[in-house]
């Protein structure tokens, strides 16, 4: 399509054009690697993925090392016999971040304002990362979360039944009582005011305690 510009203008649209260009949706796209590159040790992988965590959401050693497992295994559901399952206890803007920093290392991962039912039966099934922001989540929908995260519970969908197993994280917001969190998952509550982010190799992925 032509533009018409002033002479000496030519070059300004050329940039505004490249940046356009840069700009992604994020319902129509999610951003994968250009490249690669030999990880050489599982202990090296761990502990620069804990660092990017711990970086982007200003969060504490302890924190930052056990959302890095459950990011990492995301990537292999089929594999397991206990999907993913994570809940986060924090206030709006410590939960949004955290959600936000695991999409960028999740498997397929899909942000959602609300957990229902819905939600499950219009996303892209193939065993995707559902992150939901759900601070209001009802009872009804905590039972489907945990039981989603084992194989053979289906769901009626109005044509049918089908199985939602996968990986699945919720921000359930600053207070929240226990009948609202899943079970059959990890749980982890923020504070407002995060320690120093954890630093590369500051946790060895085998370690105990």
């Amino acid at each position: 399509m032509p533009f018409e510009v002033e002479k000496s203008c030519e070059e300004s649209l050329k940039e505004i054009i490249r940046r356009a260009d840069l700009v992604r949706a994020p319902w129509s796209a999610t951003p994968l690697p250009t490249g690669s590159a030999r990880y050489r040790t599982t202990e090296g992988l761990f502990g620069r993925l804990q660092q990017a965590i711990a970086g982007l959401a200003c969060l504490p050693e302890q924190t930052s090392a056990l959302l890095t497992y459950w990011t990492i295994s995301t990537w292999f559901p089929d594999g397991l016999s206990l999907a993913p399952g994570l809940s986060i206890v924090a206030a709006e803007f410590e939960g949004d971040l955290v959600l936000r920093t695991l999409r960028s290392f999740c498997r397929l991962p899909m942000i959602l304002t609300r957990a229902d039912a819905t939600s499950l039966i219009r996303a892209n099934w193939h065993t995707p990362t559902l992150l939901f922001y759900d601070p209001n989540i009802s009872k009804e929908m905590v039972a489907t979360l945990g039981c989603s995260s084992v194989r053979g519970y289906m769901i009626n969908v109005g044509s049918g039944y089908r199985d939602f197993y996968g990986p699945k994280a919720i921000h359930l917001g600053e207070e929240v009582s226990v009948d609202r969190i899943p079970h059959c998952g990890l749980k982890v509550r923020l504070q407002p005011t995060a320690p120093a982010p954890a630093t590369l190799h500051s946790l060895q992925p085998t370690s105990r305690g």
